[in-house]
Protein backbone atom coordinates (compact mmCIF):
# COMPACT_ATOMS: atom_id res chain seq x y z
CA UNK A 1 0.00 0.00 0.00
CA UNK A 2 1.21 3.43 -1.14
CA UNK A 3 2.00 6.18 1.60
CA UNK A 4 -0.29 8.90 1.67
CA UNK A 5 1.11 11.97 2.44
CA UNK A 6 0.35 14.57 5.17
CA UNK A 7 -1.65 17.49 3.81
CA UNK A 8 1.07 20.87 4.35
CA UNK A 9 -0.10 22.36 7.49
CA UNK A 10 -1.66 25.55 6.32
CA UNK A 11 -3.57 23.97 3.61
CA UNK A 12 -7.00 24.34 5.05
CA UNK A 13 -5.65 24.24 8.77
CA UNK A 14 -4.74 20.85 7.95
CA UNK A 15 -2.54 21.57 11.16
CA UNK A 16 -4.90 22.20 13.59
CA UNK A 17 -6.59 18.81 13.26
CA UNK A 18 -5.87 18.17 16.43
CA UNK A 19 -7.78 20.69 18.09
CA UNK A 20 -10.79 19.98 20.25
CA UNK A 21 -13.04 22.25 18.65
CA UNK A 22 -13.09 19.75 15.49
CA UNK A 23 -13.70 16.88 17.55
CA UNK A 24 -16.42 18.78 19.27
CA UNK A 25 -18.19 19.81 15.91
CA UNK A 26 -17.70 16.09 14.95
CA UNK A 27 -19.66 14.94 18.02
CA UNK A 28 -22.58 17.83 17.17
CA UNK A 29 -23.04 16.59 13.80
CA UNK A 30 -23.14 12.90 15.01
CA UNK A 31 -26.05 13.92 17.09
CA UNK A 32 -27.92 15.27 13.92
CA UNK A 33 -27.01 12.20 12.21
CA UNK A 34 -28.80 10.32 14.67
CA UNK A 35 -31.84 12.58 14.59
CA UNK A 36 -32.32 11.76 10.26
CA UNK A 37 -31.75 8.22 11.55
CA UNK A 38 -29.96 7.08 8.30
CA UNK A 39 -29.12 3.78 10.39
CA UNK A 40 -32.73 3.01 10.10
CA UNK A 41 -32.16 1.97 6.14
CA UNK A 42 -29.77 -0.32 5.20
CA UNK A 43 -28.60 1.88 2.50
CA UNK A 44 -28.05 5.06 5.02
CA UNK A 45 -25.07 6.71 3.57
CA UNK A 46 -23.35 9.35 4.56
CA UNK A 47 -21.20 11.37 2.13
CA UNK A 48 -18.17 13.23 4.04
CA UNK A 49 -17.08 16.31 1.74
CA UNK A 50 -13.55 17.71 3.06
CA UNK A 51 -13.28 14.48 5.62
CA UNK A 52 -9.55 15.37 6.53
CA UNK A 53 -8.12 12.88 9.00
CA UNK A 54 -12.16 11.52 9.01
CA UNK A 55 -13.20 13.02 12.99
CA UNK A 56 -16.80 12.42 11.45
CA UNK A 57 -15.79 8.53 10.72
CA UNK A 58 -14.82 8.39 14.33
CA UNK A 59 -17.18 9.83 16.30
CA UNK A 60 -19.78 8.08 14.41
CA UNK A 61 -18.45 4.59 15.23
CA UNK A 62 -18.04 5.20 18.91
CA UNK A 63 -21.75 6.35 18.55
CA UNK A 64 -23.04 3.03 17.53
CA UNK A 65 -24.24 4.83 14.55
CA UNK A 66 -24.25 1.59 11.45
CA UNK A 67 -24.56 4.47 8.60
CA UNK A 68 -22.28 3.35 5.81
CA UNK A 69 -19.76 6.22 5.72
CA UNK A 70 -17.51 7.53 2.67
CA UNK A 71 -14.51 10.00 3.07
CA UNK A 72 -14.15 12.95 0.06
CA UNK A 73 -11.36 15.21 0.34
CA UNK A 74 -9.20 17.60 -2.20
CA UNK A 75 -6.10 16.33 -0.33
CA UNK A 76 -6.94 12.85 0.54
CA UNK A 77 -5.36 11.65 4.13
CA UNK A 78 -5.66 7.84 3.60
CA UNK A 79 -6.05 5.38 1.18
CA UNK A 80 -10.08 4.76 1.75
CA UNK A 81 -10.40 8.65 1.22
CA UNK A 82 -11.87 9.30 -2.27
CA UNK A 83 -10.11 12.42 -3.91
CA UNK A 84 -12.52 14.93 -4.39
CA UNK A 85 -12.73 18.56 -5.39
CA UNK A 86 -16.46 19.53 -4.00
CA UNK A 87 -16.28 22.75 -6.29
CA UNK A 88 -16.11 20.54 -9.51
CA UNK A 89 -17.28 17.03 -9.11
CA UNK A 90 -20.55 14.96 -8.63
CA UNK A 91 -20.87 12.85 -5.58
CA UNK A 92 -21.92 9.34 -6.42
CA UNK A 93 -25.50 8.44 -6.33
CA UNK A 94 -26.80 7.06 -3.46
CA UNK A 95 -25.90 8.73 -0.61
CA UNK A 96 -28.43 9.99 2.12
CA UNK A 97 -26.23 12.94 3.49
CA UNK A 98 -23.57 15.34 2.61
CA UNK A 99 -21.81 16.59 5.25
CA UNK A 100 -19.15 19.66 5.13
CA UNK A 101 -17.50 20.57 8.17
CA UNK A 102 -15.17 23.05 8.27
CA UNK A 103 -15.25 23.25 4.41
CA UNK A 104 -17.95 26.41 4.34
CA UNK A 105 -15.84 29.12 5.02
CA UNK A 106 -13.00 27.79 2.16
CA UNK A 107 -15.07 27.93 -1.09
CA UNK A 108 -15.19 30.50 -3.35
CA UNK A 109 -18.44 29.66 -5.16
CA UNK A 110 -20.56 28.24 -2.13
CA UNK A 111 -23.96 29.04 -3.52
CA UNK A 112 -23.03 26.72 -6.41
CA UNK A 113 -21.76 24.40 -4.47
CA UNK A 114 -24.54 24.10 -1.71
CA UNK A 115 -27.11 24.22 -5.44
CA UNK A 116 -25.45 21.26 -6.54
CA UNK A 117 -25.46 19.06 -3.63
CA UNK A 118 -29.56 19.89 -3.20
CA UNK A 119 -29.75 18.07 -6.54
CA UNK A 120 -27.64 15.44 -5.46
CA UNK A 121 -28.78 14.50 -1.80
CA UNK A 122 -32.05 14.77 0.03
CA UNK A 123 -29.96 16.23 3.13
CA UNK A 124 -26.90 18.24 3.79
CA UNK A 125 -25.43 18.85 7.42
CA UNK A 126 -22.88 21.73 6.76
CA UNK A 127 -21.07 23.86 9.36
CA UNK A 128 -19.71 27.35 9.61
CA UNK A 129 -18.35 29.69 11.93
CA UNK A 130 -20.25 32.68 12.33
CA UNK A 131 -19.36 36.55 12.44
CA UNK A 132 -20.00 37.64 15.47
CA UNK A 133 -18.03 41.12 17.43
CA UNK A 134 -15.19 41.12 14.86
CA UNK A 135 -13.75 37.80 16.60
CA UNK A 136 -11.74 37.41 13.54
CA UNK A 137 -9.89 40.74 11.92
CA UNK A 138 -9.46 41.15 8.04
CA UNK A 139 -6.06 39.70 8.39
CA UNK A 140 -6.84 36.56 10.20
CA UNK A 141 -9.49 35.79 7.92
CA UNK A 142 -6.83 35.82 5.29
CA UNK A 143 -3.96 34.06 7.09
CA UNK A 144 -7.07 31.52 7.81
CA UNK A 145 -7.83 31.37 3.46
CA UNK A 146 -11.24 31.83 4.45
CA UNK A 147 -13.82 32.91 1.52
CA UNK A 148 -16.77 33.21 3.61
CA UNK A 149 -17.35 34.24 6.92
CA UNK A 150 -21.57 34.88 7.18
CA UNK A 151 -23.99 35.83 10.49
CA UNK A 152 -26.43 32.77 11.51
CA UNK A 153 -29.53 34.67 8.84
CA UNK A 154 -26.74 35.16 6.10
CA UNK A 155 -26.26 31.37 6.73
CA UNK A 156 -29.76 30.46 6.53
CA UNK A 157 -30.49 32.54 3.57
CA UNK A 158 -27.47 31.44 1.32
CA UNK A 159 -28.72 27.66 2.29
CA UNK A 160 -32.59 29.00 1.48
CA UNK A 161 -32.01 30.37 -1.62
CA UNK A 162 -29.95 27.21 -3.28
CA UNK A 163 -32.63 24.70 -2.06
CA UNK A 164 -31.92 23.71 1.31
CA UNK A 165 -34.51 24.21 4.73
CA UNK A 166 -32.90 23.79 7.86
CA UNK A 167 -34.38 21.30 9.99
CA UNK A 168 -31.92 22.32 12.98
CA UNK A 169 -29.24 24.26 13.79
CA UNK A 170 -26.97 23.10 16.88
CA UNK A 171 -23.77 25.44 18.61
CA UNK A 172 -20.59 23.38 19.01
CA UNK A 173 -19.08 24.20 22.78
CA UNK A 174 -17.29 26.96 21.26
CA UNK A 175 -20.53 28.78 21.12
CA UNK A 176 -19.18 30.43 17.29
CA UNK A 177 -19.42 27.28 14.90
CA UNK A 178 -23.23 26.69 14.37
CA UNK A 179 -23.69 22.98 12.73
CA UNK A 180 -26.64 22.99 10.62
CA UNK A 181 -29.25 19.91 9.47
CA UNK A 182 -31.04 20.69 6.13
CA UNK A 183 -33.39 19.07 3.43
CA UNK A 184 -33.56 19.86 0.27
CA UNK A 185 -36.15 20.78 -1.15
CA UNK A 186 -35.15 19.88 -5.13
CA UNK A 187 -33.45 17.18 -4.68
CA UNK A 188 -36.75 14.50 -5.48
CA UNK A 189 -38.13 16.79 -8.51
CA UNK A 190 -34.41 16.18 -10.12
CA UNK A 191 -34.50 12.81 -9.64
CA UNK A 192 -37.68 12.45 -11.34
CA UNK A 193 -36.71 14.53 -13.75
CA UNK A 194 -33.28 12.86 -14.32
CA UNK A 195 -35.51 9.32 -14.46
CA UNK A 196 -37.50 11.09 -17.43
CA UNK A 197 -34.89 11.62 -19.44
Amino acid sequence: MPDIPSPPPRAFNCGDQDTLTWRQRADVCVDLVVKLDCSASSQGSIADIGCGDQKLRVALRARGVTCRYQGYDVLPQGPEVESFDVQRDVLPIGHDVAVLLGVSEYLEDLDGVIGSLARQVPHVIVSHVLRQHDYYSPERLAELGWHNHFSESEMHDLLGRNGFAVIEGRFAPDRRTLVLLCRSARFESHRAASRNR
